[in-house]
């Protein structure tokens, strides 16, 4: 699922598209190797190119090891995946999983006992992140022996359907087997790394994250959110639609505030997309969001004041804002 993510990611979506241009590798980073004849181990990039990931995970004081003054020279030899925290061991394999040869961490590309060096890569991290192809999130609450692997707090249901011929399958044609984890595209939790301080500068400036969490894989990038609950992800447009519709079930205590309550997304979604808003609505969608209607009972929800049309507030009628 991740590969397919990825590799959707990378081929069609225009504002996510990798530069033609490969990028410049951080000072050190882990072979990932093949996990056969080819040892794990530290390399110094020496300034060379190359795809690599990178990992956003909370430190464990039960797994200390690090890469130090003193060990370093060794590790340029062998990195023995058995002195790692199973996070990080596990990265390892996701990342050699996706086919790609390289890892960042920081407990071990940088040398913690060295107050120069840890200082001159601290200085580049966000480089570090922007420039990697992929982060491995570790959202769940760390545990001494636990990594991103985790049992599942729930059993998914085996997926099969039959295609007519030529029928463009998307996702699931990919070649492997999918699971129904929920009816719900939920959002991802939130977790023990989303309380850490560096942490949110390595997700913001990721520009795509895998993420472990609660039993599950999710997806984000600049075009789609997506986990293995809802694998086709939504677009942004999608995530616009989605948006208005839990917009206009909350109150506003003055009526006309209704499009500028939402002024601060639609600014987002035109910087990512060039997706023209026009008066709450996708300006090349027009036609169908003009199909919109009014539902009184949604799932759980119900309105609980009579609608009415604000009359405080000038807008078009063929509007929802109206």
């Amino acid at each position: 699922m991740a590969g397919y993510w990825l590799h959707t990611c990378l081929t069609s979506h225009q504002n996510c598209r990798f530069s033609d241009a490969i990028p410049q590798l951080p000072t050190r980073v882990i072979d990932v190797g093949n996990g056969i004849d080819k040892p794990v181990r530290l390399i110094a990039s020496d300034g060379a190119h190359g795809l690599y990931c990178t990992l956003s995970y909370r430190w464990y004081d039960s797994h200390p090891f690090k890469t130090t003054t003193e060990n370093i020279s060794q590790l340029y030899q062998d990195l023995p995946e058995n002195v790692l925290h199973p996070t990080i061991r596990e990265a390892i394999t996701t990342t050699r999983k996706l086919g790609l040869p390289y890892l960042w961490v920081d407990a071990l590309c940088i040398i913690q006992d060295d107050a120069a060096d840890w200082a001159r890569e601290a200085a580049r991290m966000s480089a570090v992140y922007e420039n990697s192809i992929l982060t491995i999130a570790a959202i769940d609450s760390p545990s001494a022996d636990e990594g991103i692997y985790r049992k599942r707090t729930h059993s998914p249901r085996p997926y099969n359907r039959d295609f007519p011929p030529n029928f463009p399958t998307g996702y699931f044609g990919y070649g492997h087997p999918f699971f129904v984890f929920s009816r719900k595209c939920r959002p991802r939790p939130l977790g023990e790394l989303d309380t850490r301080g560096w942490c949110l500068q390595e997700q913001f400036l990721s520009p795509r994250i895998l993420s472990y969490a609660g039993g599950e894989l999710f997806w984000e990038c600049s075009e789609m959110m997506a986990s293995e609950s809802y694998p086709g992800g939504k677009d942004s447009i999608s995530l616009w639609c989605s948006m208005v519709e839990r917009f206009t079930r909350r109150h506003l205590t003055v009526e006309s505030d209704r499009l500028v309550a939402i002024q601060g997304i639609s600014d987002v979604l035109t910087a990512y997309t060039n997706e023209e808003i026009v008066m709450g609505m996708c300006k090349s969608l027009l036609p169908r969001h003009l199909l919109w209607w009014v539902n009184t009972i949604a799932g759980d929800f119900k309105v609980k004041d009579p609608l009415h049309r604000p009359t405080n507030f000038s807008c078009p009628t063929w509007s929802w804002a109206s």
